[in-house]
Order: C-alpha cells, then structure tokens, then sequence
C-alpha cells in the first residue's frame, strides 16, 4: 500500500485507471518509446528503399503502435510512418528490387490497420493525422486501394457524422448564459481541429478521385451530402475553401464521359463569387476552381465564361494582388485566364486577352501552377502563336523575357523549377527557330528587353 501511495506522489509515473483497477507506467519509457517511434519515422522518411532489409521488424513495431493509447506521440509517429514505408516499398518496386504482388501485400499490410484506428482513434487531432496518412498512402497506392474502399468509405461517413455532432454540441454549449471568453477561446481551437478532419478527409477523396477518376463518384455520392452545404457563403472561410477544394478535385480528376457536369450547375455560382471572396484561401481554391471548369466542361461552361472572366480580373488587377498573402490566389488566377483562352476560346476574343494574361507571367511562388502555365504558354506558341504574339509580333519582347526567366530552372530539383526539362527543350527550340527565320532588327528588339545577365543566362540554357 505505501508502495502505491508513492507512486500515486511520484511524478515519474502515470495512472490510468481501467475498470476497478489502477495501472500505473513510468512516464520514462512511454518517452523512450515515442523517440523510438520518431526515429524510426526518421529513418524510412531519409533512407526511402534503404530501410527495405529492416521492413518487416519496422513493420511489426509501427502497426500495432497505431492503437497505442497510452502515448499519443507513439500513435502520431506510427501514423506519420505509414506512408513514408509505402513510399520506400514502392520505389524498391520501381527499381526492380521487390514486385507488383510484394508491393500489394504492402498496402494490404498497412491500409486496413490504419482504417481500423482511425475508426477507434479518440483524439481529434490524431483523427485528423490518421485521414492525412491513409490520404498520401491512397496517392502511392492508387487502384491497389479498391479492396479496401468499402471500409474506408464507411469509416469517413462515421468520422463526418461525429465531427457533426461535436460541432453542433459546441454551438449548443455557445448559446448558453455562462459561455465566457476562455470558453470561446477553447471552442475556436476545437472548431479548428473539426476543420482539419474535413481538410484531410478532403485530401483522401483527391486521392480517390486521382486513382479511380469518374468511377468512384458513386461511391463518394453519399458523403457528398456532408460537403455540399459548406458552399454556404454563411460558413466559415476555411468550410467553404473545403468543400470548394472537393469539387475542383471532381472537376479536375473525375470529368471523364462528362461525369462531373451534373454538379456544375450547383458549384458554379459559389465557385465564381468565392473568387472575391474576403479570404485568400478561399479566393485561391476558386479561382483554381474556375480553371478546372474551363478546361474540362467543353460547351457546358460558355454560359460562365464572361461572369467568370470578371471574378478572374478582380483577383489579378487587385491592389496588393502579388503581396505575400494574395501572391497564391493572384498565380492560381492567371494560370486559370490562360485556361479560359485555350480551352473556351469561342466564348471569348483570345486575341485581347492573351497579352494581360502574357504580361502576368512568369509565375514565380507556386511551383506546380508555375510549370503548368510555362507549358501552356508553349503550346500555344505553337498552335496558335499569332494570337499569343501578336500581327506584327510585338509581343514578341515579351515572350522571350518570360523564357530566359524560366529555361535556366529547368536543371533544378522539382520541388523548385519553373518549367519541366521536356517543355524547356520544346521553347530552346522556338528560340532557335525564331533566330534562324526573323529579322535581324525584330530580334535584337526581342532581346534588348533581357539585362546583360539575363541574356547570358539564355544563352547558357540554350547552349546546354
């Protein structure tokens, strides 16, 4: 009894009571096992393939920490881990190392304990963790997934309908007399977790829709239901960037056979109004949105065009529109007017919008954005070069500044070029032709707008 009595006094041990009994654990070796987990995260993540000789003991640690409730830094371990171990599988699969059919028992090994913790997981924050891991594993896993999308589909509408009622308990508790400022304080906090078990559930339908595209809609057409009335201008800024961001997925992933246009007519309007909206993020995923639409809803979207070519200037001729906090909302913008000028160009005059949209570029901040809108500015100097340079070529100018700021990324890591190797050989060779068939005063104009350093750098990239 004094032996309890000391441990009920010593702050090296926690007590969890379980039933009618007490168990109490030295807090030490929950941390010790945590860093251990944290390292083992660590290894996967920098070793990739590497780790392949100690997979299974990694294994056999991670999975059943997954469920570890005594320490929830051990759980947000394994869970970040899961992934990172798919991912070094998968490149080992790649490399010939392992096949096809050891990399699907990977997946079968990892996905179905992950569904089955996140379905038990009783904190919020790690539920959110939990939807963000199966979201990357989903991405690496692709079709491999499809045995597992009627456990993961019922589990989202589990997590949904229980953020749900949490989120109108909250709002009830609100209402009441006593409700004080570190009351509201502490139910912000908790709205935002909420947000973030929609964030990530979001994520997981992206992967989806990228794996199986239209197929999967009527399987994901339930929990639709749960993200329609976030397109409420009455919800919060980051409820309606949620659901926004869903519908550009659909748009984006699932437009095969027309499948998507059934929800235009309900996305449309708050997707062209959210393009103002007060919010970047929100003002970011709809233009975005507007893009999408323009490119994959054919006729569909030429009743829009005008109304969403307006919300489009908005966002890019705002004051401030390139500030730090407005720089992704105003890239995703013009990526998405040179969207509308390829692919609704009988709904518009290309010819009067193209230099707006060519005196925007290059982008710049947003990588992924940046290399598409680069590669759409090739293909339109070689499909349709005279709206894009003009009768006399006086845009001309223009267009080689734009290149000589982003052929000489073409050599950096992914995560930081401009523009992809296969597109800046395609504009090396549009310089090359241009200086081998236009007038010699047209090109020293062309050239004359690059700084001496500019032009070095150009010469460089052209060389190589």
């Amino acid at each position: 009894e004094e032996e309890e009595e000391e441990e009920d006094d010593n702050d090296d041990y926690e007590h969890i009571d379980h039933g009618d009994n007490r168990v109490s654990i030295r807090t030490a070796v929950l941390e010790e096992k945590a860093t251990a987990c944290n390292m083992l995260c660590c290894y996967v993540d920098e070793l990739k393939d590497g780790i392949l000789p100690f997979l299974q003991p990694i294994l056999e640690t991670m999975i059943p920490s997954l469920e570890f409730y005594l320490h929830e830094e051990v759980r947000t371990a394994a869970v970040a881990s899961m992934p990172d171990i798919l991912r070094a599988g998968k490149i080992a699969m790649e490399k010939g190392a392992k096949d096809q059919a050891w990399f699907a028992q990977l997946v079968n090994h990892i996905i179905p304990p992950l569904i089955k913790a996140m379905a038990a997981e009783p904190e919020v924050e790690i539920q959110a963790r939990m939807l963000e891991s199966l979201a990357e594993c989903a991405a690496e896993a692709g079709e491999l997934v499809r045995d597992h999308l009627t456990a993961m589909l019922e589990t989202f509408k589990v997590l949904l309908t229980e953020s749900l009622e949490r989120r109108a308990e909250r709002n009830k508790r609100a209402g009441t007399d006593d409700f004080d400022e570190e009351e509201m304080q502490a139910l912000e906090e908790e709205q935002t977790a909420e947000d973030e078990v929609f964030d990530q559930f979001a994520e997981c339908v992206g992967s989806l829709l990228k794996a199986f595209h239209s197929a999967i809609l009527p399987a994901l057409e339930p929990l639709l239901g749960f993200i329609v009335p976030l397109l409420d201008k009455k919800r919060s800024p980051a409820e309606r960037r949620i659901a926004i961001c869903v519908f550009d997925d659909i748009f984006e992933h699932a437009s095969d056979g027309g499948a998507a246009i059934k929800y235009l007519e309900g996305f449309v309007t708050p997707c062209i109004e959210g393009c103002t909206d007060a919010d970047a993020d929100v003002r970011q995923a709809s233009v975005y949105g507007v893009g999408v639409m323009a490119e994959h809803c054919g006729m569909s979207f030429s009743n829009y065009v005008q109304h969403a070519l307006q919300a489009l200037a908005s966002v890019i001729q705002a004051p401030g529109s390139r500030d730090d906090e407005n720089i992704y909302a105003f890239e995703n913008a013009v990526c998405a007017l040179g969207k509308m000028c390829e692919f609704q160009s009988s709904s518009l005059d290309a010819k009067v919008i193209l230099p707006s949209w060519l005196a925007n570029l290059p982008l710049t901040e947003d990588k992924v954005e940046a290399r598409n809108v680069h590669a759409q500015l090739m293909r339109l100097l070689e499909t349709n070069a005279t709206a894009l340079l003009g009768a006399s070529q006086e845009h001309l100018p223009r267009v080689v500044s734009v290149l000589a700021d982003v052929l000489p990324t073409s050599g950096l890591s992914a995560k930081l070029r401009l523009v992809e190797p296969e597109v800046a050989a395609r504009m090396k060779n549009f310089l090359l032709q241009i200086q081998s068939s236009l007038p010699q005063e047209k090109l020293a104009a062309a050239w004359s707008v690059l700084s001496a350093e500019k032009q070095a750098a150009l010469q460089n990239a052209l060389a190589s």
